[in-house]
């Protein structure tokens, strides 16, 4: 846990120094290159047991390099054009999602180590996470310190796939959104989606960002809610195959404390966004999806793998909590922030999260 906390410390010093004190926009750009530079050399130098996932990912990537391009592109084309699926979990590594497949397969045309992969696919992350959080967060020590504390343990060092695709969608993907760039956004995504076709989930984002949040809409949000709970596991399994994912059963796990944090954050905002529209600060489209990404969290409780979806809009909370707290005087802020950072770091700490170097044993 020792590195965590070293590098939200160092995150914090380097805050002080470039951002917080005569801030400006180049401070800024260099605070999140900085930033970004120590969560990269954390996930790319992580030991292969770090992360639930990367056990599996790692032997996964040295098969590839034994594989043709033949085989690649065949797979490819079987999926896309002929709609192949996996018959069993073997041919998972061919016929799920195959862009991924087609990204492995480039990067072993420079390694074929697979320590220097992890770092390659840390560093294609994290510098799209300092796009994203230079580009929209008012606050990005504050949006680092969140991610290190909410969101490090899946897109740092577990999930590539899903990592990968969000780091095109939400994190580029996002300034076509606002920029209403439909086509530019499209082609992200359809990347994105060969990657890992959870990304659906957040295409409809494109939409749904511009619709005015109101307490109409909050009611409507609402309902669905309750709807997904009347109709428990099957209402689940229902939409989980609406989006290509047929499963016979949910998976069940403790995320209990995960989403109070979410559910007391999005509460806030509930009952703040009236207020935060009148600061002059208001941003539609975060507030959006941070209720989504509470909607969504909730339904954690009955399937554990909604938070594959969930993480989508959460991670929105790096850039709406900033916003809502640029609406308090400079007095209450700094109240607010230093709570803040000391319940995210008892937090961090109650999890007690293990880490290691690939070079310690």
């Amino acid at each position: 846990m020792t590195i965590y906390l070293v590098n939200i410390f160092l995150i914090l010093l380097w805050g002080f120094g470039l951002v917080y004190y005569h801030p400006t926009p180049k401070k800024k750009m260099y605070f999140c290159a900085i930033a970004s530079l120590q969560w990269t050399l954390i996930s790319g130098l992580r030991h292969i047991s770090v992360g639930a996932d990367t056990v599996g990912y790692v032997p996964a990537f040295v098969s590839v390099g034994k594989r043709s391009w033949k085989t690649v592109f065949t797979a490819f084309v079987d999926v896309y054009f002929h709609g192949r699926k996996p018959e069993n979990a073997g041919e998972n590594a061919l016929y799920k999602d195959p862009g991924y497949l087609v990204f492995q397969k480039i990067v072993h045309i420079f390694t074929d180590n697979p320590q220097v992969y992890l770092l390659i696919v840390a560093v294609i992350i994290f510098a799209a996470l300092a796009y994203f959080i230079y580009k929209n967060s008012e606050d990005p020590v504050f949006s680092y310190v969140l991610f290190s504390i909410l969101f490090y343990g899946f897109f740092a060092v577990t999930g590539i796939r899903q990592a990968l695709a969000t780091a095109l969608v939400v994190f580029v993907g996002y300034e076509f959104i606002k920029e209403n760039k439909f086509w530019k956004f499209a082609i992200v995504a359809l990347i994105a989606y060969t990657l890992h076709k959870s990304v659906l989930v957040f295409i409809l984002f494109y939409w749904i960002s511009k619709i005015k949040v109101s307490w109409k809409y909050i009611a409507a949000l609402a309902a669905v809610l309750l709807v997904g709970f009347a109709g428990g596991p099957s209402f689940i399994l229902q939409i989980a195959e609406l989006f290509g994912y047929t499963r016979d059963d949910v998976y069940e796990a403790n995320t209990v404390a995960y989403t109070t944090v979410i559910a007391i954050i999005g509460l806030g905002f509930v009952f703040l966004f009236k207020w935060i529209q009148k600061q002059g600060s208001y941003k539609n489209a975060e507030i959006n999806a941070i209720l989504l990404a509470v909607v969504l969290t909730f339904f954690t409780l009955i399937d554990q793998t909604m938070m594959r979806v969930q993480q989508y809009y959460a991670l929105f909370l790096m850039l709406g909590i900033p916003s809502a707290l640029c609406c308090f005087q400079k007095r209450e802020r700094l109240f607010l922030k230093s709570i803040a950072y000391m319940a995210m770091l008892a937090y961090l700490i109650s999890n007690h999260p293990q880490y290691r170097f690939f070079w310690q044993s």
